[in-house]
């Protein structure tokens, strides 16, 4: 467990990797399930180092109007990985039952645990987040943004709850934000890698938070209009309408599909399948699981 505010939400281990798959942690699983009620599931993630646990730790304190009461872990280094599997944090907020999940980032390295990871999160997530440090998107940053997109499209052909993405520019201007949607078009029209990574970004759905004035977890007043930015944000990543799940059936559902996650079906060869290919993939990887738990009932 995170170190925290003894009366802010806990931040608890979702998952975490043995042997090379995911294995669900009890803590969080147990937190999850208990959430009989609709929740929104905000899914932090990206690049590794670009800032994903300190805003989760920021949309968690915001949500319950705590600033800087919760602490997802993160550590100040660049040798080592800040953030290890997958957190969350359950926040009764005015909005309802909101869950943050924290990440573990890509392009560290480790491309089976990556594809799982984000299998879960898109599973997971009624909302994913693909935090950057902007305001320009490097190549290893564009690939994790693919790799993303694609699980949110398996995430879909295995449940058929509702899931959106949206980019997130971290340190990035309203000006320099604004002159990044203006490229976007002509960015996919020349480079034709970056089209379908970018397509999610074509929808509109490009926010940015500008540079923190001073250390950010530990100043507030000196940083007002970075958190009127998350405000603001977090109005379109949470919305007011209900949410179509409950944290006991998502919860029901990770459990159930969670051998499927490590039968890795974002492989990468899939990266570059056409979506006939990977849908037939699915297929039968989805086939194989229901005749094993056929056989576990016999």
């Amino acid at each position: 467990v995170a170190m925290q505010n003894p009366k802010s939400p806990q931040v608890l281990r979702l998952a975490t990797v043995e042997d090379g798959n995911i294995v669900l942690c009890e803590e969080g699983m147990s937190a999850l399930a208990d959430c009989s009620e609709a929740v929104h599931i905000v899914g932090v993630v990206g690049p590794a180092g670009d800032g994903k646990s300190t805003l989760c730790s920021i949309l968690s304190s915001e949500l319950c109007s705590q600033p800087f009461s919760t602490r997802f872990p993160a550590r100040d280094t660049v040798l080592e990985a800040v953030t290890h599997g997958a957190w969350i944090s359950v926040v009764k907020a005015e909005q309802g039952t909101v869950v943050i999940l924290d990440i573990e980032g890509v392009d560290m390295g480790q491309s089976l645990a990556e594809t799982k990871f984000a299998l879960l999160a898109a599973i997971t997530s009624t909302m994913l987040v693909y935090n950057v440090r902007g305001p320009r998107l490097r190549q290893s940053a564009l690939e994790g943004l693919q790799l993303y997109n694609l699980a949110r499209k398996q995430a879909a052909g295995i449940s058929s709850a509702e899931r959106e993405m949206c980019v997130l520019l971290r340190d990035t201007t309203a000006e320099a934000l604004a002159e990044a949607r203006a490229a976007l078009p002509r960015v996919a029209s020349e480079r034709s890698e970056a089209k379908e990574a970018l397509s999610v970004v074509e929808e509109g759905k490009l926010h940015a938070l500008p540079v923190p004035s001073t250390t950010v977890a530990s100043q507030f007043g000196s940083n007002e209009e970075l958190f009127r930015q998350v405000r603001i944000l977090l109005e379109t990543l949470v919305p007011r309408s209900p949410s179509d799940r409950t944290g006991t059936s998502t919860a029901t559902t990770l459990r159930s599909l969670l051998p499927l996650i490590n039968a890795n079906v974002i492989s990468v060869h899939a990266m570059a399948a056409s979506n006939a290919e990977l849908e037939a993939e699915l297929d039968m990887m989805m086939h194989e699981q229901e005749y094993s738990d056929d056989d576990d009932n016999i």
